[in-house]
């Protein structure tokens, strides 16, 4: 059972949190929240937060920069 501590706890904070608020700052703000009221879990799961989206950000950027470049739609700028 100790093995999947996170992993249930994962599919709780999906279920009851994700599916109500739609976001991942709001996830991860109530489970810093649920640890108790230290500045370290704010920082450290709202700056998760923040790392999260962006990461999501540039690979979906990354993504259409790949296709665009794979049908010829977007040339890179030439460096002189």
């Amino acid at each position: 059972m100790l093995d999947h501590w996170n992993m249930s706890t994962m599919v709780w904070l999906r279920y009851v949190v994700y599916e109500r608020w739609r976001t991942v700052a709001g996830v991860f703000f109530f489970s810093a929240f649920w640890h108790g009221f230290y500045a370290g879990y704010y920082l450290t799961f709202l700056g998760a937060a923040l790392f999260l989206e962006t990461s999501r950000l540039v690979s979906s950027l990354l993504i259409l920069w790949h296709f665009l470049a794979f049908f010829n739609m977007w040339q890179p700028p030439v460096l002189q």
